[in-house]
């Protein structure tokens, strides 16, 4: 997966654990899925009123939060079952929900 890595980190959609270190085998968790469909689809930030179905406090940063609102705003996770305050954004992603935000990213 390297390669694909590496095509992630140069067009910025994903950063890695660190500057130079990637988690390659390890599973991605919902936020993280998220935050890198929004990177690399430049979706159109929401606006100062709306109002998510979730939490800040649900992330583990602001910058995970800000773009799964976006994503919310912009209808990528009209799919995902349960999206809301009790929603777990932390848990790992499934293949699943990788195939719900790309399906919806295609049909919009």
């Amino acid at each position: 997966p390297s390669r694909y890595v590496a095509v992630c980190a140069t067009y910025g959609i994903t950063k890695g654990v660190d500057a130079t270190h990637f988690a390659p085998d390890e599973s991605i968790t919902r936020q993280q899925l998220i935050t890198m469909v929004t990177r690399a689809t430049h979706l159109t930030a929401a606006p100062d009123d709306y109002v998510a179905p979730f939490l800040e406090g649900q992330f583990s940063s602001r910058e995970h939060f800000v773009n799964a609102r976006n994503a919310c705003y912009s209808g990528l996770l009209d799919g995902l079952p349960a999206v809301g305050d009790g929603y777990d954004f932390l848990l790992p992603a499934t293949r699943g929900e990788a195939c719900v935000l790309l399906y919806g990213l295609l049909h919009q």
